[in-house]
């Protein structure tokens, strides 16, 4: 239920028109345009509108018109709902629109609205690869104790719904054996495995409050069958034959997982992988292959 404020029908926003003989008038003034232009919409406040739209929140103002001109009297609250900008949660003004100036209806107006918006917007930032998002993503979720709890339910609908999918698609790259490839005798992630971890995807992860129904956990098993297959075993020789592009992301994808599972033997591959980073024959030889595999 995205939300756009049926205000935007109101020329030049005049709130003096939201009772039922402003209305009334507006309907017929509005409805002449129509007749008058011999056009399908109309342009009020520089938003486009047809007829049907326009009925529509013209009945919603004479049913709801003081909850809506709540919302758009808080342009921050009304950028976030509309378009997604989340500069509400780093504003002043959220805790105490929340806790001290708002009255229990208006809340439950605004809820479906809001965790709409906020199911979108997370599903944004954890998928979308820019690394800003990350730090958004923080912003978000560190408001979850100041913002009612029943705004969170749905909230990460899109995205357990993601992780479903994200886990499905790593399952068949390593069925069709397209995770990785060998260049010049280095292990390198393949364009398909990339594709699907961005460098701040596992950080974004590690951020959510929730299991999301054990699917953070399924996609972590799935992970670590992975990466058992790229290593083959835990010896350091095999480690400083992997790229280290894709030795960091196994080292965060265990990091992950540790933090998931909490198995001692996860923390010892983390540190074998540690200490293979810090082998400086490790970054000679790797250099050198990143040159010849560039010329190749």
């Amino acid at each position: 239920m995205m939300y756009k404020s049926p205000l935007h029908i109101l020329p030049n926003y005049d709130f003096s028109r939201l009772n039922p003989k402003g209305l009334k008038r507006l309907r017929k003034e509005l409805l002449l345009q129509f007749e008058l232009k011999q056009t399908t919409q109309i342009v009020i406040n520089d938003h486009p509108f047809d007829k049907e739209t326009l009925l529509k929140n013209i009945a919603e103002l004479a049913e709801n018109g003081a909850f809506h001109q709540q919302i758009f009297e808080q342009p921050l609250l009304l950028d976030f709902l509309e378009s997604g900008n989340i500069k509400f949660f780093d504003s002043p003004e959220l805790i105490p629109f929340f806790k001290e100036h708002t009255k229990p209806a208006f809340l439950h107006f605004l809820q479906p609205y809001f965790a709409a918006q906020l199911n979108q917007t997370i599903y944004f930032l954890v998928t979308n690869a820019a690394y800003p998002n990350l730090q958004k993503l923080k912003k978000i979720l560190a408001q979850q104790e100041n913002i009612p709890a029943d705004y969170w339910e749905g909230a990460f609908v899109k995205v357990h719904q993601h992780l479903i999918a994200t886990k499905d698609k790593l399952e068949q790259l390593q069925e069709d054996n397209q995770v990785f490839e060998r260049q010049l005798g280095w292990v390198v992630a393949t364009k398909s495995f990339n594709q699907i971890f961005h460098f701040t995807y596992l950080k974004k992860l590690a951020l959510l409050p929730y299991d999301l129904d054990g699917q953070l956990l399924l996609l972590t098993e799935t992970l670590l069958h992975i990466i058992r297959d790229i290593l083959k075993t835990n010896t350091i020789g095999n480690i400083l034959k992997i790229d280290k592009g894709l030795l960091l992301d196994i080292r965060d994808l265990l990091a992950f997982a540790y933090k998931k599972m909490n198995s001692k033997n996860l923390l010892e591959l983390l540190e074998l992988i540690d200490n293979a980073l810090k082998n400086p024959y490790y970054n000679i030889w790797e250099m050198g292959s990143l040159f010849f595999r560039s010329i190749s």
